[in-house]
């Protein structure tokens, strides 16, 4: 009987160790998994900058090639997150759900909270459009004080754009025919877009080779790889993408531009046969 109990207490201290060392095992497998993961997210309603791809559903973002950088050389394995709205995938940012944006402007309230990591890779350059027979030269703020001009309001623009639009003559208008329309019947003078929004949405509308893209910028806004302060390993992330992104720099801006030039190009492939909005005459 003695040796029966004997047993029996081995036998329930057996299972009590294994199951407690299970758990640790388990415990820090996960721990180590989630170490190697990085939550990312971005634009997915301002192509090309970024867009929601349905197939398969996740983000298409200009910042791949930095992503792809990112998985090789740290051995991160980066997942995409999208929530419902810009807005609150910029909230769950700062609130630590998802650990770096994929394009941040610099002093601009909506990323307040937000560690943006320097340098930046891309820039959004804000350029004017015109009509060809006006012969307008556009290079600077000053040009347009005297015009008037139009911007699509699903733009992305810093604060400091933002502020420096409020003091021109402009419209704003949420949908892109409406929007050039305003040019081709001389409602506007100029209509600012950023160059690779614009070149896109031109493309849609058939129209890119009967308006005039200026070649010099009025702003052009860097955008930035912001991270989150509240993630578990927000200091290790921070200088996992500074390793990447210094000594890599000159070469992701190349890839990224390359990749601008692809999206832009198949853009205009898939524009061929367009017929253009009826205000075109």
């Amino acid at each position: 009987m003695k040796k029966t109990l004997i047993f029996f207490c081995l036998f329930i201290l057996c299972i009590v160790t294994y199951t407690q060392v299970n758990a640790l095992v388990t415990e820090r497998s996960e721990s180590l998994s989630q170490e190697k993961r990085i939550i990312a997210t971005s634009f997915y309603d301002y192509p090309p900058f970024g867009q929601e791809q349905n197939n398969p559903h996740t983000i298409s973002t200009l910042f791949q090639p930095f992503v792809d950088a990112l998985s090789k050389n740290s051995k991160h394995k980066v997942e995409y997150k999208m929530e419902q709205t810009y807005d609150l995938a910029i909230e769950n940012v700062l609130n630590g759900h998802i650990d770096i944006l994929l394009g941040a402007y610099y002093d601009t309230e909506k990323y307040i909270g937000i560690e943006l990591v320097y340098p930046s890779i891309l820039n959004n350059p804000i350029v004017p459009v015109t009509m060809p027979d006006r012969e307008l030269k556009l290079t600077s703020k000053k040009d347009l004080q005297n015009l008037k001009g139009a911007i699509d309001s699903r733009e992305h623009l810093s604060d400091y754009v933002s502020n420096e639009l409020s003091k021109l003559n402009i419209q704003k208008f949420d949908n892109s025919e409406k929007l050039y329309e305003q040019l081709f019947i001389g409602n506007v003078d100029y209509i600012l877009t950023s160059r690779y929004y614009g070149a896109l949405e031109q493309a849609k509308l058939g129209i890119r080779d009967m308006v005039q893209m200026s070649p010099r910028a009025i702003w052009d806004m860097p955008l930035f790889i912001g991270t989150s302060a509240l993630t578990k390993n927000s200091k290790r992330t921070v200088n996992t993408i500074k390793d990447v992104l210094r000594p890599q720099h000159e070469q992701l801006k190349k890839e990224i531009q390359n990749l601008i030039i692809e999206r832009i190009k198949k853009a205009d492939e898939d524009a061929r046969g367009t017929v253009p909005p009826s205000f075109v005459k």
